[in-house]
């Protein structure tokens, strides 16, 4: 019972999480469940979803959750969907960098993440740039804006022929359960506004205790002992 308890608790914050960056760019989603992860239709990373065609969705939709991109829509049934992951091999999606607005080709690499190749093989490119979605043409199967990962490591100097960079994605493809399919496309880009920000370190308190220049010794109180008297002897 508690192990239930505790998962729909994560639901409910990876629901409330969506929600907040859906409404925060403007974006029309439609929440769903993963209800298995695994080789599907050729694909080595895929996802089912316990919603379909009567929620809406269809062929080429975006899919997000409340870290960024978590894929695109390949088919659909009444009351499933399947989903191909960022992280499969066979998945790519025009990128930007969001420090350069420099773009590229994003592919998945497994759970080491994405690969990004410049288009422009001069263009500067740092450790520490946050990668997000171009956007497809008529918005489908990708809509712009929507944070992808960041670069971790640059691969080959400016100018080579091969010039990538090695992108963590912020999205925990291990740990999916609520994500939302894009239903209809944002009337404006959201640009940069979805970069999930960076948690600020908690500052460190520290506490030194100083003796007082004023301050006297108390004084340790002294204890006399009355002396006992001798009896005095009787005469007889």
């Amino acid at each position: 019972q508690l192990r239930v308890n505790e998962g729909e608790a994560g639901a409910a914050r990876q629901l409330q999480q969506l929600l907040n960056t859906a409404g925060q760019g403007k974006i029309r989603i439609v929440p769903a469940r993963v209800i298995a992860i695994g080789p599907s239709q050729g694909f080595a990373w895929s996802a089912t979803l316990d919603s379909g065609s009567r929620d809406g969705f269809k062929k080429d939709q975006t899919v997000i959750n409340g870290d960024g991109l978590v894929g695109r829509v390949t088919s659909v049934g009444a009351t499933t969907s399947t989903v191909l992951l960022a992280i499969d091999p066979n998945f790519s999606v025009g990128a930007r960098a969001a420090n350069s607005s420099e773009v590229g080709i994003a592919t998945g690499n497994g759970l080491s993440g994405l690969t990004f190749q410049l288009l422009n093989q001069s263009a500067p490119l740092r450790k520490g740039d946050p990668l997000l979605t171009f956007g497809s043409r008529r918005d489908r199967p990708f809509i712009p804006g929507i944070p992808m990962g960041i670069v971790t490591e640059v691969k080959g100097a400016a100018g080579s022929l091969t010039r990538t960079g090695v992108v963590k994605t912020y999205v925990n493809f291990s740990a999916l359960d609520v994500v939302g399919v894009v239903v209809a496309v944002p009337a404006r880009d959201p640009r940069d506004s979805l970069i999930p920000r960076s948690p600020t370190p908690a500052p460190t308190v520290t506490i030194t205790l100083t003796p007082s220049s004023t301050a006297k010794p108390t004084p340790t109180p002294s204890v006399t002992r009355a002396r006992t008297p001798r009896p005095t002897p009787t005469g007889t």
